[in-house]
């Protein structure tokens, strides 16, 4: 499993130590039902928790969505037993906002399945994923984010995160092998400090006002913006790239 230690800043953290009971889980394969309770009522944007034991992860925020969704495939490339890997997802209402928890995790030691989830969510006001083995993709998230991954290879891209929104909100990127992409709206802001120590780094500003930058192999950072909220990207075996609008491609 990923060993990268969080740096436990971001709000969102807080919603992880509640638990799945009594939630809705199966094997990995097809979509997972949702556990909600009957005083259920989503007026706030999501607040999305996922933790994959192995395998790859796909967030989608869509406002046309009616409510969340999660669909959880088995990419091992053989026929498992449905008995030995869990998944489960469960929303319920935390401090007067929204939560989805997804949850995929082995139920013995030698369980190698491979787990692609695929979630889908109709607003997001911040969002944890914790991976490990294969790629996480985020397209149109806000709030706070925090992501940690680690690819089984070092080459690949273990993390890419795609939004038009303007990105306010601590933001933690990690990953101990693979790259990471960042790539957000034109008028988000923060305090962006970049670390690649076994890569390159490549931040374009050109859509917003860049301050106080310090660059030099495998590091950087400067004020985005004006910002002062915290936007933390470490890769320890990959290249980073960081995009402040993302031009012709601002859609996601």
């Amino acid at each position: 499993m990923n060993k990268i230690r969080t740096l436990g800043f971001l709000a969102i953290t807080a919603l992880v130590t509640a638990g799945l009971g009594g939630c809705a889980g199966g094997p990995p394969t097809g979509s997972i039902p949702i556990d909600i309770g009957e005083s259920f009522e989503a007026q706030t944007p999501w607040a999305i928790d996922v933790q994959n034991h192995r395998g790859s992860v796909f967030l989608t925020v869509n406002p046309d969505a009616t409510g969340p969704s999660v669909i959880a495939l088995d990419r091992t490339g053989s026929v498992s037993t449905p008995d030995v890997r869990w998944t489960a997802a469960s929303a319920a209402m935390d401090n007067d906002r929204p939560v989805l928890r997804v949850l995929s995790t082995p139920q013995d030691s030698d369980d190698q399945t491979w787990v692609e989830l695929r979630i889908v969510v109709p607003s997001c006001g911040g969002v944890r994923v914790v991976n490990d083995g294969g790629a996480v993709t985020l397209r149109g998230v806000s709030g706070a984010i925090e992501v940690q991954n680690s690819l089984t290879a070092n080459e690949g891209e273990a993390i890419r995160v795609e939004t038009a929104q303007t990105l306010s909100a601590p933001v933690l990127l990690q990953s101990e092998r693979g790259s990471i992409q960042l790539r957000m709206g034109h008028t988000s802001m923060g305090h962006l400090t970049v670390s690649a120590p076994n890569g390159r780094v490549t931040v374009d500003g050109a859509y917003a006002k860049v301050r106080q930058v310090q660059a030099q192999r495998g590091a950087w950072s400067g004020v985005i913006n004006g910002g002062e909220n915290d936007l933390r990207i470490n890769a320890q075996n990959g290249d980073v790239i960081v995009r402040v609008g993302l031009g012709e491609f601002e859609t996601p």
